[in-house]
């Protein structure tokens, strides 16, 4: 047998790769365009089906969009048109769970790895501008100091007073939140004007980077001390921007001039009561009228919130029971204390109550249990959730964001303490205009309490 010739033969020998033409001729490279990959800035792991679902409910793509799993916590959102890709660029950032999502456009050439994801264009609020200097060469360089400028926002100058600058910046996540700068005034005299970011998510008062809170900060985990002094503050998060940029309210009613629109057609807006109305007191009738006319444009409609304490839903008459209110009052989101359940069994409750999301906390042992369902015509997406509460951001169609707390107190008497203080803490986890509802297991006043035994304080 013949043995092959090795000489001149080196394992080690580089040989040349090969080279490819990235040019988008073809169909599939045209697709591409249409790619962005994402991260989330957080360190933690992201639920995958959950955050596709929100994601979607939030940008409503008219041709759909994909979504996969890349390596390296990298996500992938393939849309069937540019205009929806560019609908979700334009609206950027976008925040689920608390966690800002960092988006760029699928580079050709590049591998996924490779894409850098450490900025994201975000709109900043200049507060306490000295007046004259709401200008667009002003916001360039303010833009600049905080990052890199990418567009003034053009309603800045529709009116002779606003009171504040927007400017679209090009932030690096991994540098701290510029607080503030100074601007001389036409006195000579240095004043300080204030940044506030709109859809900020978690970012870290001890170091001033998003993506984790001061519980999980390098920087205080090296304090040889922590003397609780904190540099930066929730004071950086812009108020939640209403429909014309200034709060409204339905039971507010303006001197407009002519008619008054509302859901049902046009009425004449009244500043006096009707001529025939000698009455006090309104009645039903007129209270219902009255309502309807001071309905202002815009505003969201009514929107049903039912909590039980259910106390079990083992019993035979407790699933027919949860069914016949569900049913009588159509809630647009069921909020369900002490289940005693597991998530599988109120995932079939929500399926027979016709709700199409939920999510539960499981029960341990004999007692707690959590779920909380709501229907397709909202969008809800869970900011964070224990054995005591669930914590979501709502949104109505277009309306403005707020927060629903689930809560259900500890029922030990001992904990009411511990209890207050778990509430002080949901109250400052979030700007957001705030609704708690459930089961405090606690009392207010002694006069709330019915029987002999006063309430322990």
């Amino acid at each position: 047998m013949e043995h092959p010739n090795l000489e001149g033969l080196s394992l080690h020998e580089e040989e040349e790769g090969f080279r490819f033409d990235f040019e988008a001729d073809e169909d599939e490279q045209v697709d591409l365009r249409w790619c962005l990959v994402g991260r989330f800035i957080c360190e933690r792991s992201i639920h995958f089906n959950s955050m596709s679902i929100r994601m979607a409910d939030l940008w409503k793509p008219v041709r759909g969009v994909t979504i996969k799993e890349a390596s390296a916590g990298k996500i992938l959102f393939h849309f069937a048109h540019p205009l929806d890709m560019e609908a979700v660029l334009n609206g950027s950032p976008w925040i689920f769970d608390n966690n800002m999502l960092i988006l760029e456009q699928v580079q050709l050439g590049m591998q996924i790895e490779h894409i850098p994801l450490f900025h994201v264009n975000m709109w900043v609020q200049v507060h306490d501008l000295p007046m004259g200097l709401m200008k667009e060469k002003v916001g360039i360089p303010l833009a600049n100091y905080i990052g890199s400028f990418v567009e003034y926002d053009k309603k800045n100058n529709s009116t002779f007073w606003r009171e504040f600058m927007r400017i679209r910046v090009k932030i690096d996540v991994r540098l701290p939140l510029k607080k503030d700068t100074k601007v001389m005034n036409k006195e000579g005299k240095w004043c300080t004007v204030k940044f506030k970011y709109e859809k900020l998510g978690t970012f870290c008062f001890v170091c001033g980077i998003m993506g984790h809170s001061e519980n999980k900060c390098e920087v205080r985990f090296s304090m040889e001390q922590d003397d609780g002094t904190r540099e930066w503050s929730a004071e950086l998060r812009a108020d939640p921007r209403t429909r014309g940029g200034r709060p409204v309210s339905r039971w507010l009613r303006e001197d407009r001039g002519g008619p008054m629109r509302h859901h049902g057609g046009d009425v004449a807006g009244q500043s006096n009561p009707p001529a025939n109305s000698n009455s006090v007191d309104p009645t039903v009738a007129e209270l219902a009228l009255n309502a309807q006319q001071s309905w202002q444009p815009g505003l969201p409609g009514p929107m049903k919130i039912l909590s039980w304490n259910c106390r079990g839903l083992s019993t035979s008459s407790a699933i027919p029971n949860l069914s016949n209110i569900a049913q009588g009052y159509q809630p647009d989101i069921l909020f369900l204390a002490e289940t005693l359940s597991k998530n599988h069994t109120m995932e079939r409750i929500r399926v027979n109550l016709k709700f199409q999301s939920c999510l539960s906390v499981d029960a341990e042992g004999r007692s707690g249990g959590l779920s909380v369902m709501w229907r397709d015509s909202i969008s809800c997406r869970v900011m964070n959730y224990s054995r005591n509460f669930i914590n979501l951001i709502v949104r109505e169609k277009e309306e403005e964001e707020w927060r629903l707390t689930c809560y259900y107190g500890y029922p030990e008497r001992g904990r009411r303490r511990q209890a207050w203080d778990l509430l002080r803490e949901l109250r400052d986890m979030s700007e957001l205009p705030w609704c708690i509802v459930g089961d405090f297991n606690d009392l207010l006043a002694q006069e709330d309490k019915k029987g002999i035994h006063p309430h322990p304080n």
